[in-house]
């Protein structure tokens, strides 16, 4: 629940275009029926995200600012990933 008028911040990874990521995001993809989820050796189960859903998914909040980044993973790979602040309109329906 966001108040109107509220910032919410996201910091997450997008997709990325090299061999190793998108070898997985194939192996997994009838898995989970999405492109970009894939598993870890480890055990986890992680997500890299389409860019247009996220513009998509934020489409209601102002952007205040919006960043790609390279991030270092856990394991030591490069991965595509952006941050994003935006404010909630102050409008009630």
């Amino acid at each position: 629940m966001l108040k109107p008028g509220g910032v919410l911040y996201v910091n997450d990874f997008l997709l990325n275009s090299d061999d190793r990521n998108t070898d997985r995001y194939q192996r997994f993809q009838d898995k989970y029926g999405v492109y970009g989820v894939f598993e870890l050796p480890e055990g986890a189960v992680c997500r890299h995200h389409d860019e247009a859903w996220i513009h998509q998914l934020l489409s209601d909040f102002s952007t205040l600012k919006y960043q790609r980044l390279i991030f270092t993973t856990m394991n030591g790979h490069e991965s595509k990933g952006f941050y994003y602040i935006g404010r909630k309109s102050c409008q009630r329906p």
